[in-house]
């Protein structure tokens, strides 16, 4: 039996993480640093937006926060409350970039170490070299943190389902993912403690790297408190799909494919919308004869306004860390279709709040897609227990549970 691992819920109680009790509220003032790959100011990732919303609301709970990031344009700093941001600038260059970037921000770590006690280091993703970022640290302090979107290794496996693994793509990935898994091994290695974004990238840190169950906690991504500011839920009275894409293992070609099964088989043509799509969706697209509405990039506004107005989010992916666009369609009121896959699973209650079907299935898909497309009743019953549902991601929670784990973690230093 795979082992399982505990969620911190958000009660004002003690509670029990690895056999250690700990208060929830009441915390004192930390001092912290998170680093992050990209800017999360100008990105359209789901964990560099994360990463920020995160930074900003712990500096606006009264903690001082150090956000390091890298960025495009030089001299990107920007002071907030109590959050100061450290922008390191990034080469064009792939492999320079890298090297660059795990150097500068090695750096730049260490000599804040020297000038402020830090409480805590949380480094998201492989991207952010967590053991570079280490190996210029002397000492216990600060703790160190991993924090996982999901295990590098997984998503390799899982992904090669997709079309991505074809030609020069196929050996650029390849290689990104090598570089990728070789610092999420090293970076489990030499953390404190290893946060997963999802029960199942739990799990697969395990297995993959071998990590010590005992140093591994959960903590689900979040959205800001007030998402969505100034969004009314109106869906739209014909059906209209929506996909966020950006890379083929986000299953955006079976998306494609159960559009036209839609027609072909039940004559129904919906508004289908595409976000963060790629030239190659176009081309299969019109390959298989399909009309969709394309964008590259969506400001925020425009997005939660098309989200908010969605028969259904479709999110077919074969590999998924935290998927952060179903926690925003369930914050306005819209169903979800995803497959059963990573954190999906953990986030869509089948036949409740949304859909789940097997991978790469478009036959069982296009059945869900048309059941919600023909019952305004079920998609707006759904649509109500998905926004219910998902509370549980407010940032405000997220914070708590972090705030609580790594008190509990110094607690054992003290």
């Amino acid at each position: 039996m795979p082992p399982t691992f505990q969620e911190i819920l958000p009660l004002p109680s003690a509670i029990t993480y690895n056999n250690l009790a700990y208060e929830t509220y009441g915390s004192p003032s930390l001092k912290l640093a998170l680093v992050c790959w990209g800017d999360p100011f100008a990105s359209v990732t789901g964990t560099e937006i994360y990463a920020g919303n995160l930074a900003v609301n712990l500096a606006q709970s009264g903690h001082e926060v150090h956000l390091f990031h890298g960025s495009g344009t030089a001299n990107a700093d920007r002071n907030i409350a109590n959050l100061i941001t450290h922008s390191i600038h990034q080469s064009r260059i792939p492999v320079v970039k890298t090297l660059l970037y795990r150097r500068n921000c090695a750096i730049l770590v260490r000599e804040l170490v020297a000038e402020v006690d830090l409480d805590a280091v949380i480094c998201f993703g492989p991207g952010a070299y967590l053991s570079h970022v280490s190996s210029s640290l002397k000492g216990s302090r600060p703790l160190r943190v991993y924090y996982a979107m999901d295990s590098m290794k997984t998503e390799r496996s899982r992904s090669r389902a997709s079309e991505q693994y074809k030609g020069f793509y196929s050996l650029r990935q390849s290689a990104r993912y090598l570089a990728f898994v070789r610092s999420e091994r090293e970076s489990c290695s030499v953390a404190d403690l290893v946060l997963a974004s999802s029960q199942d990238t739990a799990r697969n840190l395990v297995s993959d790297y071998g990590v010590d169950k005992e140093k591994v906690g959960v903590l689900y991504e979040g959205v800001p408190d007030n998402y969505p500011t100034g969004i009314i839920s109106q869906h739209s009275d014909e059906p209209v799909f929506m996909h966020v894409g950006g890379v083929p293992r986000k299953g955006t070609t079976v998306f494609f494919e159960a559009l036209k099964l839609l027609e072909d088989m039940y004559g129904l043509k919906p508004l289908a919308i595409v976000t963060r799509a790629r030239a190659s969706d176009k081309a299969k697209a019109r390959q298989l004869g399909v009309s969709v509405t394309m964008y590259q990039f969506l400001d925020n506004e425009t997005y939660k306004r098309l989200l908010a107005s969605c028969t259904a989010l479709v999110c077919p992916s074969y590999s998924e860390g935290f998927c952060l666009p179903v926690v925003e369609a369930g914050m306005l009121g819209t169903p979800s279709i995803v497959t059963n896959v990573g954190s999906l699973p953990e986030l869509v209650r089948d036949s409740e709040t949304g859909f789940i079907v097997p991978v790469g299935d478009a036959p069982t898909l296009v059945d869900k897609m048309h059941k919600l497309a023909k019952d305004a009743t079920l998609r707006n019953q759904m649509g109500a227990q998905a926004r219910d549902n998902c509370q549980r991601f407010r940032i405000s929670n997220v914070r708590d549970k972090l705030l609580g784990i790594i008190n509990a973690e110094l607690g054992k230093r003290r």
